[in-house]
């Protein structure tokens, strides 16, 4: 049995349902997206030529497009992009009988700056039940699908004002499965035409010095790879990125509706205890859906 650790990086919306004790991770459609899943896997933007703004891209343009990557040591050195998951989605769980992930998302550790997950479900309401029962939905570039475990730890690298509310949203969350053997983690589909996923099984990956299976999977601009603490992106980047979220619920969001500095200088000193939102990264989210009739 194996001890896995996926930490999840940026654009990524997380989706519960208590019910299937299952926790979906959705990658927003940005950009290129639409021609990566038919077989554009090789660790590099899409194709030229390829029409923004359709598809469930939240109307961005190709500054703001996104790639789904994996990234671990095994397939490059410190500052190698990853490689790309675009069409696949990462299933951790092979019975959805014996699914037994905890949805709360409440980390086992305490977070840093207190982050949390913003929930977009009292602005944007529940997330259409298509958008996650279609595994080729032209809104979603990639996804992960967790059956196994919960949250163990997040971060956050700045405060957000958002819907009147200010939050430190977290970056980064990672999610632990203790026990899983390590053909319960595999991908759907097994290849794209020609194109394989990043790996095929956890066997191919090496365990850390810990004993523990752990990689990346990023949703953020080829520029802002490889993930890391402090980002390259600042507040109106982060805005307009936040967008794809929205995107995926079929909505416009108003300007309150997507992430502000909420920093008030006092005497020319900051009272937030987090940096101002300069050199970040995208923030994570997370949105309800409505139960199988």
């Amino acid at each position: 049995m194996a001890t896995l650790e996926i930490e999840i990086h940026c654009l990524c919306l997380f989706v519960p349902e208590p019910g299937a004790k299952t926790v979906h991770v959705l990658m927003p459609a940005t950009g290129h997206h639409g021609e990566q899943r038919n077989g554009g896997h090789d660790g590099h933007e899409g194709h030229d030529g390829h029409e923004g703004g359709n598809g469930g891209n939240g109307g961005q343009s190709d500054d703001h497009h996104h790639v789904v990557r994996v990234l671990h040591p095994k397939f490059g050195g410190k500052d190698h992009k990853g490689l790309g998951m675009e069409g696949f989605t990462l299933v951790v769980g092979r019975d959805p009988n014996a699914a037994n992930a905890e949805t709360t998302l409440l980390p086992h550790e305490t977070p840093e700056h207190d982050a949390k997950i913003v929930n977009l479900t009292d602005i944007a309401g529940e997330l259409d039940r298509r958008v996650i029962d279609d595994a080729e939905h032209p809104g979603v570039a990639g996804r992960i699908l967790l059956r196994r475990g919960h949250v163990q730890r997040m971060a956050a690298d700045a405060k957000w004002k958002l819907d009147g509310k200010t939050i430190a949203m977290s970056h980064v969350v990672t999610w632990r499965v203790d026990d899983i053997a390590e053909d319960e983690v595999f991908w759907e589909p097994a290849s794209i035409g020609d194109t394989k996923p990043p790996f095929a099984s956890l066997t191919d990956l090496k365990e850390n010095e810990e004993g523990v299976y752990r990689f990346k999977v990023a949703h953020m601009t080829e520029t802002g790879l490889p993930p890391k603490k402090r980002g390259t992106l600042n507040e109106q980047q982060v805005r307009e990125h936040f967008k794809a979220f929205y995107a995926l619920y079929g909505k416009t969001p108003t300007d309150s509706q997507l992430p502000s500095d909420p920093r008030v200088p006092v005497d020319g000193i900051s009272i937030v205890a987090v940096p101002r939102a300069e050199n970040v990264n995208c923030p994570t989210a997370q949105g309800g859906v409505a139960p199988k009739p």
